[in-house]
């Protein structure tokens, strides 16, 4: 049966010959859509485009398998309606090579492609996020070393203004992550030159008057949206059943809205905004209508909050104590500049040592293939493509782009010198939606897909650049998507979010569910309160922490929700029907898994409700994981007694505590393996000691010979423990973890050590800098589970039934508590650091 498309997803399939922005909401069928205008481009009887020269770039190498699979589905559908058709036949065959892959999976397969012109060794690897994160450690604290010795005066300073409490870690902090966002711009060297810029005074270059017009231009934006929200407001006040008694505090907010207007100068404008007093809201009659009540009472609040963000964010000093500001703080951020400059080199050349190259690498030496850069008289970069790129851009008809809101600049310019815009032939395709950017954290600049936004011609009025707006959700019910509006609406601004959630912006039912006569199913949003003071009806409740209350809270409800005769019913598509919720349909979201995901699941289990979850932390705690660094603990050394005794206590030794003490006591000089080693036939113990260490000397001289991978392997076989912890339970998660380790040491061997020394201690500082792998991921193989997982996880999922935990917890501004922050220029897009001088 085919799939009737609403007219704006037909109008998605069909556009051509144009560059098209798709705006698609949550669950508006955008990968569906995607895939069908990709299988109607490759299966076009006039003018079909081979499969190999579309270039579609996802976020995940999860999407690409998806999107790579779903057009194999739908060519296979079209070779049942005609099976000799050649062009199809050939289509099909070509899939396997269709560049349906990651951005970096793009830029790894093409610099390898052309490494001769980079000089690059082509058996490059790619670098261990952890191996990583170490070596950054180790090359800060070197640079900063070379300072401390050089006596360097101006660094001493910027240590003693900056540095957190007794130590310098929070300067090796603030390098790296200048460093890691330097490199989400297309020229790190070039943006981190030019931050400096910013807090020049100087009559040509002056940095304050920067800053003065973007708060000129702040303020602005927020008078122009209120215009003709105070005239609503007004006229709400002056309505049938409105409410009058709001009018005086209504007109007294735009007195001040009025007195801000007629200001131009950036200190008039910031005398008014610290002189204004809120006149507060008085009560109203019973007669006034709830909704223009509470419409005139939110267009008040909202203009008290932006207001007093702007004059709290942007007018703090007056322009001479800006310039003051800036000239203090100069010398820091010259320094600051300077050290991130000297470890981005060093950390280049530790990487060149190992042949290695991390993943913004990738981007940027993809970006010196396709083109040439030159600074003109005027400090702006100046991009010359280069005959790779114009040949790259002839291959590929069409460029695709999936999760555009999650693009940085770097993949932006690279997918721009992929296309043939440049040539005058609009051949991009983006898909995405503002409202959905959860990676900026990552370097994910939304500003890159708003600026299309707005800048794209809704329909067809353009026909170089066209925007399509996918507004409908089909995969969510009305009660659901009313619920989600109403909170949007409310929290979601320009200034939080990039967008204002308007009705343009909102989620509308595009799904007709089956009549649900007689069926208990979910008409709205609930919402679960705790007690404060934490009472519980439960006795034994008065030992449960705030996050085991909620966790018990939710076990209460899915019991209901689950129960085979009243619980919810809820809507299968596999089965066309109705059915009773199970434990496979629920999910538990959190902000964050850490120390939150372990507690349900361990609540959830008191309950007798089964459930997984995915743990981003808490490797290394595993009883496996330290059994087994343990045991290579002592292979690398048996010298180390705490290793030793835990090995001897476990089920590979099986010593009791009672034979370990007979033993340290009988031979109590030198270490415990010495102790071992003379321990005679009497001891009690001795006999499962005997057995063990003629296992253990086996390994040890396995050691000499054997990859540290296969080691590690030949240890779980000779001690019998990776079968061991199968019986345990949670085997098959024990199991995946010891998988794990093996897999762990197989891609640390790749890199330039790889003796069992270097490996542990590369262990212990994993440990000291508390970099965790987390658990292992296990497959889907048991349905019937609740599933606990983080947000960002959970991203494209459909799920029946959800809970969200934690939302007591207010919003963390992770720059709010920052020693220094970045802000965005918005005419130019550029973004600068502005200092915060924690001491003066």
């Amino acid at each position: 049966m085919s799939i009737q498309w609403s007219e704006k997803q037909q109008a998605v399939i069909d556009a051509r010959g144009c560059s098209v922005l798709v705006s698609a909401a949550a669950g508006s069928g955008k990968t569906a859509v995607l895939v069908e205008r990709l299988i109607r481009l490759l299966t076009d009887e006039k003018h079909p485009v081979d499969i190999e020269r579309l270039l579609v770039v996802t976020f995940t190498n999860a999407a690409a398998a998806e999107m790579r699979e779903r057009i194999g589905r739908g060519l296979d559908q079209k070779l049942l309606e005609e099976p000799d058709h050649t062009a199809w036949i050939r289509q099909k065959l070509l899939l396997p090579c269709a560049q349906i892959s990651t951005i970096h999976s793009l830029c790894l397969k093409t610099i390898r492609e052309h490494f001769e012109v980079l000089d690059l060794d082509p058996s490059f690897r790619l670098g261990d996020e952890a191996e990583l994160k170490l070596l950054k450690s180790d090359v800060a604290e070197d640079v900063m070393e070379t300072y401390y010795a050089s006596e360097n005066r101006a660094f001493r300073a910027f240590v003693d203004r900056y540095a957190n409490g007794k130590t310098d870690q929070g300067i090796a902090e603030m390098i790296i992550a200048l460093y890691d966002y330097s490199r989400g711009f297309p020229w790190p060297e070039y943006w981190l030159k030019h931050c400096l810029a910013a807090y020049s005074t100087d009559e040509d270059h002056n940095g304050a008057d920067q800053v003065k017009e973007f708060a000129m231009m702040q303020l602005h934006n927020v008078l122009t949206k209120y215009l003709p929200l105070f005239e609503e407001a007004m006229a709400f006040c002056l309505e049938p059943n409105g409410v009058e008694a709001y009018l005086p505090v209504i007109e007294d907010d735009k007195k001040w809205f009025q007195m801000l207007g007629e200001s131009e100068d950036y200190d008039g404008s910031r005398e008014i905004l610290h002189k204004i007093v809120w006149k507060r809201l008085p009560r109203t009659a019973a007669s006034v209508d709830p909704k223009i009540k509470e419409k005139v009472k939110e267009i008040h609040a909202d203009f008290k909050s932006e207001i007093e963000g702007l004059r709290d964010g942007y007018f703090v000093h007056t322009f001479e104590e800006l310039k003051a500001e800036l000239t203090y703080i100069r010398p820091s951020v010259r320094m600051l500049i300077e050290l991130t400059e000297v470890f981005g080199q060093q950390f280049m050349a530790v990487k060149n040592d190992r042949n290695m190259l991390d993943f913004s690498d990738l981007e940027h030496y993809m970006l010196q293939l396709l083109a040439d850069f030159s600074e003109d008289e005027q400090g702006q970069m100046q991009v010359k493509p280069t005959s790779a790129a114009d040949e790259l851009s002839e291959f590929y008809e069409e460029v695709v782009c999936d999760e555009y809101q999650d693009s940085n600049q770097v993949q932006e310019l690279i997918l721009s010198l992929l296309s043939r815009e440049r040539k005058g032939q609009y051949n991009r395709f983006m898909v995405g939606d503002v409202k959905q950017s959860i990676y900026r954290f990552r370097l994910a600049d939304a500003a890159i897909f708003m600026e299309k936004y707005h800048h794209y011609a809704l329909g067809e009025s353009q026909k170089t650049r066209q925007r399509i707006d996918l507004s409908q959700n089909f995969r969510s019910r009305e009660s659901v998507l009313s619920g989600v509006n109403y909170i949007f609406r409310k929290i979601m601004k320009k200034s939080l979010g990039g967008i204002d959630y308007d009705d343009r912006a909102a989620l509308y039912p595009g799904m007709a569910f089956p009549e649900a006569k007689g069926k208990n199913i979910a008409d709205n949003t609930e919402l679960l309160f705790l007690k404060g003071d934490g009472e519980t009806t439960e006795p034994d409740d008065e030992s449960l922490d705030s996050v085991e209350l909620e966790a018990k809270l939710a076990a209460v409800r899915i019991r209901e929700l689950t129960d085979p005769e009243h619980g919810m019913d809820i809507y299968d598509g596999a089965l066309g029907d109705y059915r009773k919720a199970g434990y496979k349909d629920i999910v538990i979201l959190l902000r964050t898994v850490t120390g939150w995901a372990e507690k349900f699941v361990d609540v959830l289990a008191s309950e007798n409700i089964p459930s997984t979850a995915e743990m981003s932390a808490g490797f290394f705690d595993t009883l496996e994981i330290r059994t087994m660094l343990q045991f290579l603990a002592i292979v690398d050394n048996p010298g180390q007694d705490i290793p030793l005794a835990a090995v001897l206590c476990s089920p590979i030794a099986g010593i009791s505590s009672e034979e370990m003490a007979l033993i340290r006591s009988k031979y109590s000089e030198g270490s415990l393996f010495g102790a071992c080693m003379a321990c005679s036939e009497e001891t009690p113990g001795a006999a499962k000691l005997k057995k063990f260490l003629a296992i253990f000397h086996d390994i040890r001289r396995a050691s000499v010979y054997l990859e540290l991978h296969e080691l590690i392997r030949y240890i779980y076989d000779r001690t019998g423990y990776y079968d061991y912890v199968q019986a345990l339970p949670g085997g098959e998660r024990r199991k995946a973890n010891l998988d794990l380790l093996r897999e762990r040491a197989v891609a640390y061997a790749a890199g330039s050590y790889s003796s069992l020394f270097d490996f542990m201690r590369y262990i212990e500082q994993l440990k000291k800098n508390q970099i965790d792998f987390g658990e292992a991921v296990m497959p889907e193989n048991d349905k019937g589970r609740v599933r606990i997982m983080s947000i960002h996880k959970s991203k494209g999922w459909n799920i029946p039934l959800l809970f969200w935990p934690d939302w007591a917890k207010n919003l963390i501004f992770r720059t709010a508590s920052a020693s220094w922050l970045c802000m965005q220029r918005a005419a130019s897009g550029w973004m600068r650091s502005i200092f915060r001088p924690a001491k003066r």
